[in-house]
Formats: C-alpha cells, structure tokens, sequence
C-alpha cells in the first residue's frame, strides 16, 4: 500500500511570505484579499488539524476524570459495564473539567509553544486516524476521500484567488491612474500620428452603467476607469489577461516583464489540474479547444509522466508546490503592479 497519509503534512508547508509582503494604498485592498483567500486554503488544513489536536486532548482528559472517579477507563458500547451511573457521569464531566482547566494553565504564556505542539499532534492524529482507515476499511474510505477533497479544494480555490487577484490588480491600477484606461480603449493620443487617427482615438467611448451614478451622485469617472472598463476583458481566461495587462503595461521593460509573470509556464500546472478537477473529476484529459493537459504540464516532473485517462495523484506535495506557485506569482504580480504605480504618479 502506498502511503495511506498521502503526504498529508506537506501540504500545509507552502509558501507563506504572503503574511508580511506590503502593499501600498492603491492595491492594498486587492493584496488583502488575496491574503484573505489563501488564508482560507490554510484553514481547509488548518481545521482537520485542530479538531483532530482537541477532540482527542479532551477524550483523553475524559478519560483521565474516569480514573479519577471510577478507578477504570469504561470502553463505550463494549461489555457489560460499558455503561455508568448518571451520578458517577456527572462527576467525570466535572473532573475532566479541573483537568482541562488545569491543563491549559501550565500553558499561559507559551501560546506559541502550544500552537506549535498542538499543530504537531494534530497532524499526527490524523495520520493516525488515515493509516487506520486504510488498514481497516482500504484504500477507499471517507477518510482518505475527503482529505484529497481538502487537497483538491485547496488547488482549486488558489487558482480561483490568482484569478481574483490579475483582475483586482489591473482594476486597482486603472483606477489609480486613470491614463491607464485611455490605453485599454486604445484611446491615449500618441505622439506624431495623423490627425485622422487622432480623431478616432478622441471619439472612442465607453458606457457608464446608470446605477453608478444613482449610488454615488459625486461619481467621479478619473478614480472609476478600472471599475467601468473590467468588463471589456474575461479575466476568467489567462489569454485574455496577459491582453488586458499588455494593452494598458504595453510600454518596455514593463510589458515583458508582465508578460513574463503572467506567461510562467508553472501558471499553467495550476490551471491543468485545477481544470481536471473541476471538468474532469481530477482525471487528466484531452481538448479540441485548448491545449491538452500533457501540453500543459510536460515541463512538471510527475504530471508530465501521466497519460490521458490517468487519475491525476493530489497529494500533499503536490498541493505544497501548486499553492506555492500561485502565492509567488501573486506576489510578482502585485509587485510590478505597485511598482509602476509609484514610478508613474500620473
């Protein structure tokens, strides 16, 4: 049997620079929530982890207040005195209770400490409880399905917060310099072109919804470019984002360097098997539309050795690495955003 944990620690170590990057005023709100959705992949680990950690500290305190109070630890549902009094219940309840409160004294002041060691015996405990399923009821059991549901939300929910983030970013920016969305209309006047492509460049026009101004009768369309043009470009497609940074970033070295970060072919091992996931059931497939999962993913050392119809193998490691990927290129991305941002405060 392969290993029955599937890594399941790993997952939990990808890149968490995230925490303490900055951002500055204008794409602050868009970092913070990208720092809001990974956070939320952590806490799809981070909640198996801590419930495992206390549901067997508190059983084990249980146990200890059963000694205190019977003498004996009462093993549920089996034998005959596998039951006790509702008076020596009561008692047990209470004496768990000076144990918890006990407990958790010898604590106060070491609550890194404590998070640590609980993080630790957690992931034991569901280690445990995973070789236990798999040596009791198979590879297949609940157990070993919902953790790589939890692997396999993890992914998907990274790639939809890089997505979230290459349109807050380009929002953010346009709305911060407004010239920017005179670029994505190809509306900006250049420098010694002729008086008729001028004209239609002065002439090109976009709609401002009603209910914009409805809500905000001082609507300001300077601070709002990014806001009123996002939905001239589908964010949902990396093409069509690396098309709406190069119209507006089209001036060198800015537009190779977000093409570069855009175009990082370790973006599209994320989106493969996010795309497997979510279309497929995580099974590698073929496209007459887009590139094929193995076109995708050939550089990737694992995932370039699977063949069409293949499960793809989501484990921890792999969670680690894909997770990583997109926190880095959110981080570049934010970066060079920001960064031109103050280089050009017009």
């Amino acid at each position: 049997m392969e290993d029955p944990t599937f890594g399941f620690a790993k997952a939990i170590g990808f890149n968490h620079g995230f925490l303490t990057h900055k951002a500055s005023e204008p794409v602050r709100e868009a970092f913070d929530a990208f720092k809001s959705n990974i956070s939320r992949i952590d806490s799809l680990m981070l909640a198996p982890i801590y419930i495992s950690f206390f549901s067997g500290l508190f059983e084990r305190m249980r146990c200890a207040g059963e000694v205190r109070v019977t003498n004996k630890i009462v093993m549920p549902g089996i034998g005959e005195d596998h039951d006790i009094s509702e008076a020596a219940a009561e008692s047990v309840v209470e004496a768990a209770k000076e144990i918890r409160s006990e407990y958790f004294r010898k604590w106060k002041g070491k609550e890194r400490e404590l998070t640590i060691f609980s993080l630790n015996m957690g992931i034991h405990g569901v280690e445990q409880v995973m070789v236990t399923a798999a040596l009791s009821q198979g590879e297949s059991n609940p157990v070993m399905d919902g953790v790589g549901s939890v692997f396999a939300s993890m992914i998907v929910n990274a790639w939809t917060a890089f997505e979230v983030l290459a349109e807050d970013l380009w929002v953010s920016a346009l709305n911060a310099r407004p010239r920017l969305g005179f670029r994505a209309i190809n509306a900006e006047i250049k420098d010694k072109e002729s008086e008729e492509d001028r004209e239609k460049r002065l002439n090109k026009c976009f709609e401002i919804p009603a209910w914009m101004i409805q809500e905000d009768p001082n609507f300001n369309i300077h601070n709002n470019m990014g806001t009123l043009l996002r939905e001239q470009f589908d964010f949902r497609k990396r093409a069509k984002v690396i098309d709406a940074y190069t119209a507006v970033f089209f001036d060198n070295p800015y537009k190779s360097n977000v093409r570069r970060i855009l175009s990082d072919p370790k973006l599209d091992w994320v989106s493969a098997v996010r795309h497997a996931i979510v279309h497929y059931g995580g099974k590698v497939y073929k496209s007459r539309i887009s590139r094929s999962f193995k076109g995708l993913v050939a550089a990737h050392t694992e995932l370039g050795k699977l063949e069409p119809g293949d499960m793809i193998p989501i484990n921890g490691d792999l969670v680690c690495e894909l997770v990583t990927v997109v926190v880095n290129s959110g981080i570049e991305l934010l970066d060079f955003v920001d960064g031109w941002i103050k280089n050009n405060p017009r």
